[in-house]
């Protein structure tokens, strides 16, 4: 895990996953390539994380089943948030060419295909003093083509 000062950005992805939360992420983990996932379990929420010099994906799931409850600057109607953290040794950080679709938009894919429910992608941390909200909207597809919709 990065700590403070490693970290460039975060991305904030709202998924709707009712099932357990070890399958979600071997599966993620398959597609993407990720290293494994290291899940755990507490009284409220369950989470697991993955990681490697330069990402972090966070997958908490509120086990009362709303994720807004558990996090209130979540959208309403979502089970499951994700976190991407960017460390500052990312390439498109380190080339000062953040790339959105490099980066975030194939794991909100992925987690839209496997769901088969939308994924959206709600937020971006970008400093301690700038934080920006987002709107776009990942369907679950068929075909391989990314569907992005960035509704305003």
């Amino acid at each position: 895990m990065f700590s403070d000062d490693q970290i460039a950005r975060m991305e904030y992805v709202a998924i709707r996953y009712s099932s357990e939360l070890g399958s979600l992420c071997a599966e993620l983990a398959e597609r993407l390539a990720l290293p494994d996932f290291t899940l755990e379990i507490d009284d409220q929420v369950a989470w697991a994380f993955c990681d490697d010099e330069t990402l972090e994906i966070n997958i908490h799931h509120p086990r009362n089943g709303d994720l807004q409850s558990w996090l209130p600057y979540a959208p309403a109607n979502f089970d499951c948030g994700v976190s991407v953290v960017i460390g500052r040794n990312h390439a498109t950080i380190v080339q000062r060419e953040w790339d959105f679709n490099q980066v975030v938009a194939p794991i909100a894919q992925a987690l839209a295909d496997l769901t088969n429910e939308e994924a959206f992608h709600y937020g971006s941390w970008v400093s301690a003093e700038k934080s920006v909200r987002r709107n776009n909207r990942f369907q679950p597809r068929q075909d391989g083509e990314l569907k992005v919709e960035n509704k305003k």
